[in-house]
């Protein structure tokens, strides 16, 4: 019984990850070198995208168009996936 939770445990993991998706710019899957960053809107984009976005002056969400206000780090999604990964 306990390695059928296990597996099943493991099974559900994948699909979280998978589910949560990727970036809505690169299209990339979320991967422990490419996690989200939340913008003011609530939409969120991997890294390097927030940071190519910046860099390259763009003040609206490439989703919805909203003014961005800078991004902040979901530190718990971001370390849900980090947890998820390492396993």
């Amino acid at each position: 019984m306990a390695e059928a939770w296990s597996q099943f445990l493991a099974a559900l993991d994948v699909a979280i990850v998978r589910s949560v998706g990727s970036c809505p710019v690169c299209l990339e899957e979320y991967k422990p070198d490419r996690l989200p960053t939340t913008n003011t809107c609530g939409h969120s984009f991997c890294d390097e995208c927030t940071a190519g976005l910046q860099k390259h002056g763009n003040k609206e969400c490439p989703v919805c168009r909203a003014t961005l206000m800078g991004g902040t780090k979901c530190l718990g999604f971001r370390q849900l996936l980090l947890n998820l990964w390492d396993r």
